[in-house]
Formats: C-alpha cells, structure tokens, sequence
C-alpha cells in the first residue's frame, strides 16, 4: 500500500463527503493490488521517499478521501489511506472531512491576509520557471503537484515539479523511471479527484494541439487513464479549460471533478461550454453533462477561473474569454455549479462585479472565507491585471454571494499577470501563486502567498563549524502566524527535506565542505517563512606542530603546540606527542627539554571531538648548553678611568643578549660596554648572558678601583749657567702603580728615570716638563720654565754688548746704515751747482785744480746734462 511519507499539520481539507447507503446495503470496501511491502519505496532525488502505486481493483466506490467506511459519530475518515481525517456533518446527506482549524481561530473574525513574496522572504530553491503551468494540491500525498506551462528554455514543458513546504523539487527523472510522462504542454487542466486519491490532468495546447488525453500522477509517477468508454461522448479535446474538484456525494453521486469549456483549435478562434465529470468511474472515464437537469450551460469560453466553495458546496465559475456578439471578449459572468441542479449564472446576485477578464487565477482560501481571484489579462486594456478580489457566500446561499475588490486594502501584490498557477493546500489556507505572463514575452520566475504571515524566523546550528559524520543541532524560534508550527529543513547539498513539528533537530553531514540549510516554518494555515545559513563542514583536523624554539639548548624547556588549521576538525582536541628522544606526552600546548645535543623528530597526534584523526610533524636542533667567559681591559683600574669590558660565548643557540651590572648601581647591554667608577674599592662585575633558545648564565669580572693618581716633581735652580748640572726629580702617588715618568727638557732631550740630571749648552728660557703614568694608563704631567744664562770669563763680560747674538746683530745692522749715509752725503757732493751746469755746456772747462784731482773728482768727458 502507498505511503505518504509527508505529514499534513493542521490541514483543513475542505472537501465534503456523504455517508450513503444504496438499498439499505453499506457501500463495500474495495480490495487492493499488489502486496504493500512487495517492493522497497523508492526514493526521489528531494529525499522524499514512496511505496509503489497501488490501484483500485475491485469494489465500488474506488478508495477515496471522501468514503467515510466509518460513522460519523466516530469522527473518523479512512485508515487505510493516511492519518484518519476528523469529519464534521454539514448537513443530513453530505459531510466535510479534514483538520479542524487551528484551536482559537476564526477566520472570519481574523483580519484579512495578504500576499507575502515567498521568494523575498526565502530563497526558494528550485523555484520552477514560467507560465501557462497547471498546478493542484495532493491530499493523498501532502504536496503541490505542478506540471507543464512555457519556461524562456521550454515551451512548451514536460518537466514535474513538487512543492511542500517552502521547497521546490523537481520529480521529472523519477517520474520517467517510474513510468511514462505526460507529453509537454501549456494550459492543460488540473485538479485533485478524490475518486482517485490522484492528481488529474486532461488536455492542453502541446506539440499538438488541442490534446485530449487523461493523465493522473500519484506517488511520484504519471499514469494514462484516457479512456475510450465515455458517456455519452469522451471530452473533445481542448486547451484552456477549467478544472476543479467537488467533494459531494448525494443521491447516488460522489464526488467528482468538473470540467468545463476550452479552445478547440490551435488557434483558440472556437471555444466550448461542454462540462464533463468522472463521476467516480473506475477507470477515470468522462460523463459528459447535457441532459436532463445538467441542460444548462455556461456560454461558451476558454481561459475561465474555476473553483470549489465550501459554503456553496458547489463549484464557481468565473470569467474567461468568450464572444460578445461576432468578437472576442473578457467574460465577467459568474457561475455555480451543483451536481444536483447543475449550472445556474448567479452574476445577478453579485454587485461589484471584477472587469471582465481571462487567464486569471483562482482558489479557495480559509482565512477570508472567500475564493480568491488574482489577475488575468484584459481585452479591454489590452493588459495584464494586478488586482485583488474575494467572492464570500457567507451564509451558503447564492443570494449572499457578494464579490469584494481587495486591491487597495491588502498592501504589496504581485505584479500584473495571466496564466499564473494557483492552488491552496490541503488545509485550504495559504494559497499560492506561481509565474504567469505579464506581457507574452515577459515571463515571472517567482512564488507568492495570500494569508497572515510568520513574522520572523531565525535558528541556531550548533556546532558551526562542525566536522563530518558529527551530529549538528538545529533549534528554531518563529513568531507571528497561527500555532502550531511545522518545521521543514531543507539540505540542498544532500537533495533532502526533513520535516518535523519539533523546533529542533539534528542533522550530519557525510563530506566536509561549506552547505547550505534552508528551514522552513510553516503555521497551521499553511503560510511559510524561510531562512537560510550555511554550516562550515571541516575535514579531520589538520595541525602544525609550533615550537617556542625550533632550535634550542641542551636542558632548556622548549613548548610545544599543535596548532589546529583553522576550517579543520571540531573542538576540542586532544594531541599525542614523541619528542624523538624516546619520550612523548599528552596535551597542548606541552614543555619538553632534551638532554642532550642532536637533532630530533617531533611527531603530534592530533584527534578531535568526531575522533578524527591526523599526524603533524617537526624537527629541532639541540645545541649544547652555552659556555661564557668575560673580561675588562682593565681589571685594576683607577677613579674616573674608563674601563672597557668584554664576554665571549660558546655553544647555545645565537643570537645572543648580553645585562650588565657594574656593583656600583650602573648598567648597561651589549657586547664590550665601557664603564668608569667614580670611587676606588674592588667591584664584581656580573654579565647575564641569554641566547636564543632562552638559557641564562651569569658570569663574574673582578675590578679594583685605585684614587686618583698625583705627581710631585722638582728642579734643583730655577736659573742656571751654559753647562752647568740642574738636578731633577718626580714622584708618583695613588693610581694604579706601577709608574712610568717621562721627562722633556725642551731642548730636544728625554729621560724616563724618576731622577733626571740635565745641563744645557746654550743661553736661553726652556721650557721642560715630566710626565708620570700608572699602570692604569692614567697620567700626570708636571711643568718648568728654566733660565740659562751666559758664564762669566776671560776677556769677556758677561756684560759686554757684543757677547750675545743680538748685539752682534744691532752692530751690523749700525755699520751697514752708517756706510750707506756716508756714500749718499759723497755722491750728491760731487753734483754740481743748477746755474754751473748750464754754462759749462757752452764754454770750454777749466784746468782742473789741485783738490779736483782726486781720483773722486775727475771727470773723464763732458759734464751730464742738466
């Protein structure tokens, strides 16, 4: 027997049922084909699972929704298809069987619904594509079925889609393993029969068109049930006709579905008004409606809008594409039908008619307690419509039938369209609105539904990130909407559903990776909120063992980590160490030291919470433990003497740190720092050396500090004579002995003696000195200005001018001035007189005297001239 694997929550199944006895005897219950547990269910790629089909073999009725085998005292429908349905007489002869509404709720004391974009509100995955579509609720199965229609990649389409819960699967493949496929079209007709416990599609404009096939689809897979047995006439072929379910069952008719109109030609330029049901035939055949009290029909249409009425208890009929006078129009007439009296127009009945209109969609909803009508296109306009309207019969009576334009009082619509695909679920709440053309080359890829909505939905995963084979927890909190709740978790990654009415679950994962998880929520009136996430599925944990020190010394504690790679494992983890040295550990991080110099594996076993594991590995260097030595240039040393310091190392890991402390409250780093002490005494120097692996040693230098080093020096004269002996001498004191003395006499001589005799050989001032250095380098230097003059002898004074060099010079220089004055007064002697001159060129010269003979004055020519 066919499982439905799909819980319905809180479905109101408006369907009504009769409990009828013929000749007194009890409608027998039908048996059935096939053993239930014959063949494995087979599973869907949604992750839906289904037993095979069963048919009716035997009986009369077939198994149905509506046979109530039980009384309806019992408040129980059928067991043996499903969870048992709660049913409610309405009157002596007929009966609703579903769900009650949801506890404290009545929908006509509840404000209005309106339309909330289920796209907007949650990605839809999977979201069929196009217009044209048939779509009708299962209530054996709990889903929409949704076939055909025109897509931008498929017109016209073939492909199966399944929608529940807020998700969208495509059952086309399995439909074809399962069986055949209905052939691809548009505008086909679709509705659920009750007789059949099935969906029912008849017709539609395809490849060829009109068609007038007849096709069910039920646990998964499509079924041709044309038959060539109608009565009196199978349905002609048609496209565009209107479909839907009445769940009657009176005066020896069940329930059945109504068909009605069509085009007849492919180009729609004839229409129908014939009605057909199946009238619960075993073989799915048509009755053509046209006799007796069924005589009146509908004016002849296509692309009309058909419902079932709960409180009619009859299907309405309304609108379509019909001729007015020799041209096409938009139909704005309104119909009921009942299988008793069949058709009667109520339009009369009803003020506020919509615009006339065609393609426009139409269904049942629980919240208005109304059917509601969206859209359609308009000849008028020569457009699609937006608008919104309700058709309430409150009191089930014609009479009170009243249509109601909810455009400007329900807020955001869809956008104008024809040909959308509309239907409500099987607790007649929600409806939902998918595609359809706004213009015909403009297309919607989109989903909308008319209630109250869940206001907010939001959920934790815990752990996130998790890792693979691990159990993940789900936990919802949802609001607004009506209670109680329904909760769909959807795995796109894995193609699955999961549907619980608990606000938690758990969930694994079997491959690591980054997936996404839709949920769902669903109320009692069937409105969907969706969110979505996406859980962080790591691999096995995968770590790199960290070493403080990859490099480190002998006996020096080295900490190790594994580091977990983020994305990788699920916490907490646990980690298995060998140092390679036949020691190991547990734990991270994790201090080991080695005893002795070498190189060494290091190897971590690292294992998280999902008892994955993975190996990481690292090798380190041991180096010996460092040995230091250190040093001052100066070791004995005196105040204020700068003294130079210096460590040297061994072993250890370089680089290397090297804190001084001098004892006297000074510090200092580096290397080779200088220092100079300001008091005498014996300082220990202490160096900390650190290297790079963290050893420390400290090391000791001894410094003695002496005072300050003087000098003391002297001369034996102050002034002493050419060649005569001056004694002189100098003493050290403090400092570093011992001392060194080195003596300038400033004429060019040196001694280094303490004691130092010394003469010089010419007159004159020297300047002479002594310097005395102690063994620290220190030195001190002394100063003397020494006067020499000349001795005193034979023939010579030691006053005599010309005993000195200067007076030497100042006389030469007298003799020198002096001739020169004596040959300047005996030249210009010899010049002779202005007037003597000028008269000795025109006479002859005189003898010469006596005194002119002189070698001075003889003239050996004629005078110069003037």
């Amino acid at each position: 027997m066919r499982r439905a694997v799909i819980r319905v929550s809180a479905c109101v199944a408006l369907v009504t049922i009769l409990v009828l006895t013929t000749g007194g005897t009890a409608i027998s219950s039908p048996t059935l084909s096939g053993a239930p547990n014959s063949a494995s269910p087979l599973s869907l790629t949604n992750g839906l699972a289904f037993s095979p089909s069963l048919r009716s073999s035997g009986g009369t009725p077939p198994i149905s929704i509506h046979n109530v085998l039980t009384s309806l005292a019992a408040g129980q429908g059928p067991a043996a298809r499903g969870p048992p349905l709660s049913c409610r007489a309405e009157s002596a002869t007929q009966a609703t069987c579903g769900a009650e509404r949801p506890a404290g709720r009545d929908p006509r004391t509840t404000p209005s619904g309106g339309w909330i974009n289920a796209v907007s509100s949650f990605a839809l995955p999977g979201l069929p594509e196009g217009a044209g579509a048939s779509i009708a609720y299962d209530f054996t199965d709990s889903y929409f079925v949704y076939f055909g229609g025109c897509s931008p990649a498929m017109c016209p389409s073939n492909q199966t889609w399944i929608y529940r819960d807020g998700f969208w699967l495509n059952d086309t493949a399995l439909a074809s393993q399962l069986g055949a496929t209905p052939p691809a079209r548009e505008w086909a007709s679709m509705d659920w029969d009750g007789n059949q416990r099935a969906v029912l599609l008849f017709g539609g404009c395809g490849r060829i068109c009109p068609l007038d096939d007849t096709w069910q689809f039920s646990a998964g897979a499509w079924e041709n049930v044309t038959s060539s047995s109608c009565e009196p006439e199978c349905p002609i072929a048609s496209w565009g006709a209107s479909l839907a379910w009445l769940p009657y069952r009176a005066g020896g008719i069940v329930g059945f579905s109504l068909l009605e109109g069509g085009c007849t030609d492919l180009t729609c330029s004839t229409r129908t008004n014939d009605s057909y049901t199946d009238l619960g035939s075993l073989n799915g055949g048509w009755i053509k409606v046209g006799t007796g009290s069924h005589h009146l029909a509908p004016p002849a249409r296509s692309y009309s809008s058909e419902a079932y009425d709960p409180l009619l208890a009859g299907v309405v009929l309304y609108g379509g594409l019909g001729t007015c006078g020799a041209n096409p129009c938009g139909l704005n007439d309104t119909w009921e039908f009942q299988p008793v009296t069949g058709w009667t127009e109520i339009t009369s009945n009803v003020s506020s008619q919509p615009p006339g209109r065609q393609g426009a969609a139409m269904s049942w909803d629980n919240v208005t307690d109304s059917i509601l009508l969206f859209g359609g296109w308009n000849l008028s306009t020569s457009s699609a419509d937006s608008d919104s309207w309700a058709l309430s019969c409150s009191t089930g009576s014609p009479s009170s039938c009243a249509w109601e334009n909810l455009t400007a009082t329900i807020g955001a619509a869809p956008e104008a369209r024809y040909g959308a695909a509309m239907a409500t679920n099987g607790s007649g709440y929600a409806p939902i609105l998918v595609g359809g053309w706004q213009t015909p080359s403009t297309q919607f890829h989109d989903m909308w539904q008319f209630g109250v909505p869940v206001s907010s939905v939001d959920y934790i995963l815990d752990p996130n990130p998790t890792t693979y084979g691990y159990p993940t927890s789900g936990d919802v909190t949802a609001s607004g909407g009506t209670l109680p709740y329904g909760y769909a978790w959807g795995f796109p990654a894995n193609d699955t559903v999961v549907s619980s009415d608990a606000a938690s679950t758990q969930f694994t994962f079997p491959t690591p990776g980054t997936f996404p998880v839709d949920l769902t929520v669903v109320d009692a009136t069937g409105m969907i909120l969706g969110t979505q996430a996406s859980v962080v599925v790591a691999p096995g944990p995968t770590a790199a063992v960290v070493a403080s020190e990859l490099t480190t010394d002998v006996g020096v504690n080295d900490t190790f980590t594994s580091d977990v790679i983020t994305g990788t494992g699920l916490a907490p983890f646990q980690t298995g160490w060998s140092f390679g040295d036949g020691l190991g550990g547990l734990g991270s991080p994790i201090v080991h030291a080695y005893s002795s110099a070498g190189t060494y594996p290091v190897i971590a076993n690292v294992s998280d919470l999902a008892n994955h594991y993975n190996t990481s590995t690292a090798e380190v260097l041991v180096n010996p433990f460092p040995v230091v030595t250190a040093n001052a240039s100066l070791e004995s040393t005196d105040v204020g003497v700068a003294d130079t310091f210096a460590v040297s190392v061994s072993g250890g890991t370089s680089p290397y740190s090297f804190a001084w402390w001098f004892a006297d409250g000074s510090r200092a780093t580096g290397f080779g720092p200088v220092h100079t002490f300001t008091a005498a005494g014996t300082y220990t120097v202490l160096v900390n050396t650190t290297d790079a692996a963290g050893a420390r040693l400290s090391t000791p230098v001894t410094v003695v500090v002496h005072s300050a080093l003087t000098a003391t020096a002297s001369a034996s004269v102050g002034t002493a004579a050419v060649g005569q002996t001056i004694q002189f001498s100098a003493t050290g004191a403090g400092g570093s002995p011992a001392y060194q003395y080195s003596w300038h006499f400033g004429d060019g001589d040196l001694a280094t003696t303490a004691s130092a005799q010394h003469s010089y050989g010419t007159p004159g001032t020297f300047a002479a000195s002594v310097t005395v250095t102690d063994a620290a380098g220190t030195s001190v230097t002394k100063n003397f200005s020494e006067v020499i003059t000349p001795t005193v002898g034979s023939g010579s004074s030691s006053s005599d001018f010309f005993a000195t060099t200067a007076g030497f010079v100042t006389l030469l220089v007298v003799v020198v001035a002096v001739m020169g004055l004596l040959f300047f007064v005996v030249w210009w002697g010899r010049k002779p007189p202005a007037g003597a001159a000028r008269s000795a060129s025109s006479t002859r010269p005189s003898a010469p005297t006596e005194d002119s003979q002189s070698p001075n004055s003889k003239t050996a020519g004629p005078p110069p001239p003037p």
